[in-house]
C-alpha cells in the first residue's frame, strides 16, 4: 500500500485505475456515485502526491528503450521540487474540478470525469518526464485528452485536437533543432538557442490558453464549470512547469512583453463586454493566462522560482474561480467569490502579489510606458469583468448544486489555504522544493515593489470596482457596441474565416487529386486537348 506514496507512479496509477473503473462501470453507477469515485480517486492521488515529498523512495528513474531498426532511446523520470509543485497544482485543481456539480453525461457516452482523471495522469507524467522522447509522448497524450475532455460538438474535440497536433510539432522541432541525438537528453541539461526558445514559447502558449491562441477552449454549448476548469488549467499548470525548466533569455525580449500586453488588453476587453456569461468566466481564465505569460517576461526569465508563484496563483485562483461559479450568492458563500478575486489578481498575501507589481516595471524604458498604461486599462478591466460576473446569480449547474455546496468546502479549503500559505511564507515554500533562496518577509516584499508597483496594483483595483458599480448607467445605451466589440476583439470571427480558407483549399485539392486520377473522365479529357493541341501546334 505504501507504493502509492513513496513511488512517483504511484499517483498517477490512482488515477488511472480510477479512470478506468469509471468507464467500465460508470454506466451502472448513478450519477453520484460516479461522482463520489471521481472525488475519492482525485483525492486519494492528491495526498499520495503530498505525501511524495517526504516518503520518496527514488527521485530518479531512467529505462533504455529498445524500438525497431536499432532506434535505442532513454527513457528518464524525475521527481524534482519544482515538477512536485507542478503535480500538486495539477491534483488540487482535479480535485476541484471532479467535485463540482453540473456534470452531464450523454446516454451511451463515458462519463466526463474518467477523462478529466486520465487528463491529470498525463499531467502528472509531463511534469515528471525527464527525456525528450519521453516528454514529447506524453505531452502528445495530454493534448489528446483534451479533445476527449472538449466534448460537446464535434468542432470542439476537433479545435482542441487540431491545437493539440500544433503544440506537439512545435516542442518536437523545438527539441530536434538541439542535435541529432537531442531526443535522448536529459531536458533543459543543454541550453536552446534562439530559435529553440522560441519554438517551445509558441509550443507551450497553445495549452496555457493564452490569446491569441485560446480559440480551442471555447464552445458554443454550455460546459460544465468542472470539465472547463480541467479543459484549461490542468494543461496550463503543465505548460507553465515546462517554461519553468528553462532558463529563456528570448522572454525578456521587448517583442514578448509587448505581445503579452496585447494579450492581457484583448482578453480583458472580451471578459468585460461579452454579454454570454459563461464566454465572460471562460475569458477570465484567459485573461490571467496571458498575465502569468507578461509577469514571467517582466521578472527576466522563466526560472523555477520566478514561474512557482504564478503556477500557485492560477491553480489555486481558478479552482475558486469554478467555486464560485456554482455556490449560491449569499453571505456565507462569500469567500469564494472574494478569494477568487483576490488570488487571480494578486492581492497582498496571496502568491500573486510579486506579479502583479512587477507589471509596474513597464514605466522604465519609455517605449513601454504606453505598454503600462494599456496594462492599467486591461487590469480594471479584468476587475469591473470580474466582480460583475460575482454579483449576478449564478448560472451555470444551478439545479446541480443545490444542497451540494457543503461538498466544496474542503476543495475551497484547501485552494485558499495553499494561496494564503504561499502568500504569507514564500521562503518556505521555496525551501520545500528545494530552491535557495533568501529570507523573503512580507514587508521586504512591500517595500520591493516600490510606488509603481504598488500603483500598478491599486490603481486598477479602485478603478475597476467603481466600474463594476457604475456600468450600468455609464454603458446601458452602449450594450449593442459592447457586444459587437467582444465579437471583433474575441477573433471568433478571424479563426473562422482561416477555417473556411482551409476547407475552400482542401476541396481545390481533392478536385486535383480527382482530375489527376482520372475521375468523371475530365482528366482524360483535358489529356486529349493538350496532346492534340501540341499535335496541331507543330
Amino acid at each position: 500500500m505504501s507504493f502509492f506514496w513513496t513511488s512517483f507512479f504511484g499517483p498517477p496509477l490512482l488515477l488511472v485505475l480510477g479512470g478506468l473503473l469509471l468507464v467500465a462501470s460508470g454506466r451502472h453507477l448513478s450519477a453520484s456515485r460516479r461522482g463520489l469515485g471521481a472525488t475519492w480517486a482525485a483525492g486519494a492521488a492528491l495526498v499520495a502526491w503530498f505525501l511524495l515529498r517526504f516518503f520518496a523512495a527514488n527521485t530518479e528513474g531512467y529505462w533504455l528503450w529498445s524500438a525497431p531498426f536499432g532506434l535505442d532511446t532513454t527513457l528518464a523520470i524525475q521527481l524534482s521540487g519544482w515538477a512536485w509543485l507542478a503535480g500538486l497544482g495539477i491534483l488540487l485543481v482535479l480535485f476541484c474540478a471532479v467535485s463540482l456539480p453540473g456534470w452531464q453525461q450523454e446516454p451511451g457516452a463515458v462519463d466526463g470525469r474518467a477523462w478529466a482523471l486520465l487528463l491529470g495522469c498525463c499531467g502528472l507524467l509531463v511534469v515528471l518526464a525527464a527525456s525528450w522522447v519521453g516528454l514529447t509522448l506524453v505531452w502528445a497524450l495530454m493534448m489528446l485528452g483534451t479533445g476527449l475532455i472538449a466534448g460537446g460538438f464535434a468542432r470542439d474535440a476537433a479545435r482542441a485536437w487540431s491545437a493539440a497536433i500544433l503544440s506537439t510539432f512545435l516542442l518536437l522541432i523545438a527539441s530536434l533543432l538541439e542535435g541529432d541525438t537531442a531526443l535522448t537528453n536529459v531536458v533543459g541539461a543543454v541550453p536552446l538557442s534562439a530559435l529553440g526558445q522560441f519554438l517551445l514559447i509558441m509550443a507551450a502558449m497553445v495549452p496555457l490558453g493564452a490569446y491569441p491562441f485560446h480559440t480551442w477552449l471555447l464552445s458554443p454549448s454550455a460546459r460544465a464549470p468542472g470539465r472547463h476548469l480541467t479543459l484549461h488549467i490542468v494543461p496550463a499548470l503543465a505548460a507553465i512547469h515546462l517554461l519553468g525548466r528553462f532558463d529563456l533569455p528570448l522572454l525578456s525580449a521587448q517583442a514578448w512583453p509587448i505581445l503579452a500586453i496585447s494579450s492581457l488588453l484583448g482578453s480583458a476587453l472580451v471578459a468585460w463586454a461579452a454579454h454570454d456569461t459563461q464566454r465572460a468566466w471562460s475569458y477570465v481564465l484567459i485573461n490571467r493566462a496571458s498575465w502569468v505569460l507578461l509577469a514571467l517576461a517582466m521578472i527576466h526569465g522563466s526560472t523555477a522560482k520566478a514561474a512557482a508563484m504564478l503556477l500557485l496563483t492560477l491553480a489555486a485562483g481558478s479552482a475558486l474561480w469554478a467555486i464560485a461559479r456554482v455556490v449560491p450568492r449569499d453571505r456565507r458563500w462569500h469567500l469564494p467569490l472574494l478569494g477568487n478575486m483576490a488570488v487571480l489578481y494578486g492581492l497582498p498575501l496571496t502568491p500573486g502579489f510579486v506579479a502583479s507589481t512587477a507589471l509596474g516595471r513597464l514605466v522604465r524604458p519609455s517605449l513601454l510606458l504606453a505598454g503600462w498604461l494599456l496594462v492599467l486599462l486591461g487590469q480594471t478591466l479584468f476587475v469591473a469583468a470580474l466582480w460583475r460576473r460575482s454579483l449576478l446569480p449564478p448560472e451555470e449547474a444551478t439545479d446541480a448544486a443545490v444542497g451540494r455546496p457543503r461538498a466544496l468546502v474542503l476543495p475551497m479549503a484547501l485552494a485558499a489555504g495553499l494561496a494564503l500559505w504561499a502568500g504569507l511564507f514564500p521562503a518556505s515554500l521555496y525551501r520545500l522544493i528545494g530552491l535557495e533562496t533568501d529570507a523573503v518577509g512580507l514587508f521586504s516584499l512591500w517595500r520591493e515593489a516600490g510606488l509603481t508597483g504598488w500603483l500598478t496594483l491599486l490603481l486598477p483595483l479602485a478603478a475597476g470596482l467603481a466600474l463594476a458599480r457604475s456600468e450600468e448607467k455609464l454603458f446601458a445605451p452602449w450594450r449593442g457596441w459592447q457586444a459587437d466589440m467582444a465579437r471583433l476583439v474575441g477573433l471568433d470571427w478571424l479563426y473562422g474565416l482561416l477555417s473556411r480558407m482551409l476547407d475552400g483549399l482542401a476541396l481545390a485539392l481533392g478536385l486535383l487529386a480527382d482530375l489527376i486520377d482520372g475521375a468523371g473522365q475530365f482528366g482524360w479529357v483535358l489529356l486529349a486537348l493538350l496532346v492534340a493541341l501540341a499535335l496541331f501546334a507543330s
